[in-house]
């Protein structure tokens, strides 16, 4: 109870364990992920591989290692989280000599000649010190105008809100979209005060379309996305935790995302903003936008529309938003960026139709049948005409956000 957390090393365990584990008998694995902010836990009644766990994915983080140790390690096994668990057959005698052994492999780097190297590219700050001073750096860049963050969604929110605004001493004012300039915008004058205490204690209140359903609200500070450098090592937060980006990682990431990029021959209409007579702002719903967008292009409205693979069972799925059957192309719409695990959600939702249509001929039946009941008999006898032809199908994903002050969009 008298210790202090700040002095505690937040992934010593995690550390010592990758320099001492062998990371081919390997027993058990608890991992995060990033995009899909889900828990999951891997056990094996064998010794595996690093890679025979499924850690292949960029954003995969390793919370609790567990496995048999190296042949010149003391400790016959070894699990590693915050703290670190040894097991072998010691005596008090002994524990002097543990502890310097965990010491060693926690300062070591012999696990970036292994398996455990892939783990450099992203790893969760549990340093509570280095948190904080993370806080202030951050707070330092937004009051000195930076662009080098933007704020999110936290995981939890069901992402229908329709206004966003600020709450704390003397904040006022509704918003359609969520950004950080409508923020410093708020705080005005006394922008040059702002802390990372200020950003805990100012909250931001998200309100919904219905008047039953209670505003949402969460700390500003939870809501920062974005980056910066410190100390020669890149730091990123999203939803409230900071983390270690290996830079090269990162530069990969951008680029590749750059390279997949196809323009638009003309850029869709953009989700339409509603103010009030005191100029409070809110964006119309998705569903409405949906809807014109499809009437305004002539395509074919399927928001919410799930379709059965004939003959398999629990296949239910969403084919897309709109259908554009002209040009081929599967259209998944999503109102905001502002989350990484509604992203993520988002990009399966297409690649699973993408791929249940890639698989299963019955699925283009109950498309076609749906499509019939949603436009008629001549836009379901146009999608027969052109399957047929030798152009592919496109699955495409609009995100409705809105730029940087220099006109650019920015995925972190």
């Amino acid at each position: 109870m008298y210790l202090d957390e700040h002095r505690f090393e937040g992934d010593f365990g995690i550390r010592a364990a990758i320099n001492a584990l062998d990371d081919t008998k390997l027993k058990s694995l608890e991992r995060a992920n990033l995009g899909d902010a889900l828990r999951a836990v891997a056990l094996s009644p064998f010794q595996r591989g690093l890679t025979s766990f499924g850690l292949d994915d960029a954003l995969d983080l390793i919370r609790k290692i567990s496995g048999r140790t190296r042949d010149d390690a003391n400790a016959s096994s070894m699990t590693g989280s915050r703290s670190l668990r040894v097991t072998g057959e010691f005596g008090i005698a002994d524990l002097p000599a543990l502890a310097a052994d965990a010491l060693d492999y926690f300062s070591s780097d012999d696990y970036q000649q292994t398996q455990f190297a892939v783990l450099d590219s992203v790893m969760p700050v549990a340093d509570r010190e280095l948190c904080d001073d993370l806080d202030e750096l951050a707070a330092a860049t937004i009051r000195d105008g930076e662009e080098r963050f933007e704020l999110g969604l936290p995981i939890g929110f069901d992402d229908q809100a329709v206004s966003y605004r600020f709450r704390g001493p003397g904040l006022r004012g509704g918003h359609p979209d969520l950004l950080l300039r409508h923020y410093t915008q708020a705080m005005g004058e006394r922008l040059p005060e702002l802390t990372a205490e200020i950003l805990r204690n100012h909250r931001i209140v998200a309100e919904f379309e219905e008047e039953t359903k209670p505003n949402a609200q969460w700390p500003v500070r939870s809501a920062l996305v974005g980056s910066l450098i410190y100390d020669n090592e890149r730091f990123a937060i999203n939803e409230g935790e900071w983390y270690r980006i290996e830079q090269a990682f990162k530069e990969s990431i951008e680029n590749t995302f750059v390279d997949l990029i196809e323009h638009w021959p003309a850029p869709p209409e953009p989700l339409r903003k509603i103010y009030d007579e005191d100029g409070n702002g809110k964006y119309e719903a998705e569903a409405d936008y949906n809807a014109r967008f499809a009437a305004t292009n002539g395509f074919v409205l399927l928001d919410r529309a799930l379709i059965q693979v004939p003959g398999v069972d629990r296949s239910a799925f969403e084919s897309c938003d709109v259908l554009d059957i002209a040009a081929k192309r599967f259209l998944h719409i999503k109102k905001s960026s502002r989350r990484s695990s509604v992203l993520s959600h988002f990009f399966k939702q297409g690649a699973n139709s993408g791929r249940h249509f890639s698989m299963f001929a019955n699925a283009w039946v109950s498309l076609r049948e749906l499509v019939e009941e949603r436009a008629g008999a001549a836009a379901a006898a146009e999608l027969d005409a052109v399957r047929n032809d030798d152009r592919p199908w496109k699955v495409e994903f609009i995100i409705a956000d809105t730029p940087r002050a220099d006109g650019a969009f920015n995925i972190h």
